[in-house]
């Protein structure tokens, strides 16, 4: 987990990020990066920047970094700062970032935003895991800077500012899925989110798991709970939502609750979103998410976040926080 000591080289690697230079007028990501050993910096670069005069030609922060300014030193035991997650994929001959930074044995690598485009989103983030590299996080202060820095780039690739951020943090196998699931179900009492591609796996259920939800659903509703199922707009999915709150969700409820469908503030909402990079289930303080679903690469891997975990409380209100601003977004969308 990131700690205050961290915030100065991060602050440092922001203002990289600001020098960042582009050969042509395209969307560029502005990235900076920089890099510690036993809390002292040993080196940093931004984006396309000169190095030994030359002019800029669009080389990756990480690779200014690592391969021009620090070719021959050992980084074992580093600690590297960058605004933007490193890359998983680039055109032959050239090495993607993640590569390097493996390669090159650091410690830890910590990561200002996820990268928006959608092939890389969260890959390099996991393949550093897998390499046993540590990762962190930015808090959500700096990370709302390189988003606003980045606002172009970001539009590029699809994102904008109503759409959820793409999931990130400390993944681990879920062995069980459907059993989890089911727990974060049946103990939910205050509140309890669907978010995404998760709505597939609940509503394709057979009858007596379908009215299991439901009446879990209500339950959570009677009692002064709040619950909220967000789905894409595509029209089969709407429609099976739809289909599902009406026969198993709606008789269910008590006749206050019914009335309270039609406040201002409802405590069952169902809603679409354009688009929702990740599947959520929360269920009170606790929180799965399971990024792009249906991706072969994460069939068996999740976040599980805690809030009463000191370890896993920020990434849980950051993503409450989004899930809340998707939440929001839907609902102003239908009125």
């Amino acid at each position: 987990m990131a700690s205050d000591g961290d915030r100065d080289f991060m602050t440092l690697a922001v203002t990289e990020a600001r020098k960042s230079l582009h050969k042509d007028a395209r969307p560029h990501p502005n990235v900076g990066v920089v890099i510690t050993r036993n809390g002292d910096m040993i080196g940093c670069a931004a984006h396309g920047e000169r190095h030994d005069g030359e002019d800029p030609h669009c080389d990756h922060a990480e690779f200014i970094a690592l391969q021009k300014k620090l070719p021959n030193d050992t980084l074992q035991g580093c600690t590297v700062y960058t605004t933007l997650e490193p890359c998983t994929k680039r055109n032959l001959p050239k090495l993607p970032c993640v590569d390097r930074l493996i390669d090159r044995h650091v410690d830890r690598v910590v990561i200002g935003m996820l990268d928006p485009n959608q092939i890389i989103t969260g890959k390099g983030l996991m393949k550093l895991r897998k390499a046993n590299i540590a990762v962190d996080l930015f808090p959500p202060d700096l990370m709302a800077q390189l988003e606003e820095l980045n606002r172009d780039f970001m539009r590029e690739h699809g994102v904008s500012d109503s759409a959820p951020v793409p999931c990130h943090g400390t993944k681990y196998d879920v062995p069980d899925r459907e059993r989890f699931w089911n727990d974060l179900l049946e103990s939910a009492q205050d509140e309890f989110i669907l978010v995404g591609n998760s709505n597939k796996s609940w509503l394709r259920r057979d009858e007596n798991q379908s009215r299991t939800l439901g009446e879990a659903i209500a339950r959570i509703v009677n009692r002064g709970g709040r619950v909220v199922i967000i789905s894409g707009k595509q029209k089969k999915t709407v429609t099976r939502t739809n289909a599902f709150i009406a026969k198993y969700v709606v008789k269910h409820l008590s006749a206050d609750s019914r009335a309270d469908l039609e406040g201002d503030a409802p405590r069952f909402i169902y809603a679409q979103a354009a688009r929702v990079n990740y599947s959520a289930v929360l269920s009170d303080d606790r929180l799965l998410i399971m990024p792009r679903l249906n991706s072969p690469e994460f069939t068996a891997e999740a976040m599980v976040l805690e809030l009463r975990r000191s370890l896993h409380a920020t990434q849980f209100r950051h993503y409450k926080d989004d899930i809340n601003r998707v939440i929001w977004h839907s609902a102003a969308s239908r009125d």
